[in-house]
């Protein structure tokens, strides 16, 4: 169980062949991300499943990665195909929360979209979809941009705290 996409790209990562540990953050990831942009497009996603756990939303990949380690093609296809898996997930995963909240949108952040395959594949199935997809420009997606945050809220509390 993880809640971290870095360390599912790491798993996934490890599974293909392409090493097993990093010898700097998001190493591995960053070169399954190059071996699907290399690798024909196969827009077929292995299947996954979405759960309710006391009322969280929780997205299980254990079919995909089985489906994934069984299927026979290319190491770099099966990580395109592994990147369009996520972006399905999460696709369908905003559909779901919609469905209650009825916002529209769909925020990706995180260091996971670093990686502009997933960023591309994502919010172009999202933006297809309907939403109003917002994503990082000017601040990192990563850690940076949580840095960056927590100074502006600290900033906005000292304020108020005057």
């Amino acid at each position: 169980m993880t809640t971290s996409c870095g360390r599912l790209f790491d798993g996934v990562a490890s599974l293909l062949g392409g090493g097993d540990f990093n010898s700097y953050e998001g190493e591995l990831p960053s070169l399954l991300q190059a071996e699907a942009e290399r690798a024909r497009p196969l827009k077929k996603a292995y299947p996954y499943a979405l759960e309710n756990e006391n009322g969280l939303l929780v997205l299980d990949l254990l079919l995909a990665v089985e489906a994934m380690r069984t299927d026979k093609r290319a190491r770099g296809e099966k990580a395109y195909r592994f990147h369009w898996t996520l972006a399905n997930a999460l696709l369908d995963m905003a559909l779901a929360l919609d469905r209650e909240a009825k916002t529209g949108k769909a925020a990706l952040s995180g260091g996971v979209f670093q990686n502009i395959l997933l960023l591309k594949m994502t919010s172009d199935l999202l933006a297809t979809n309907g939403f109003q997809v917002l994503h990082h420009r000017r601040v990192p997606a990563n850690d940076g941009g949580v840095s960056l945050g927590q100074a502006a809220l600290a900033a906005m509390a000292s304020r108020r705290g005057r």
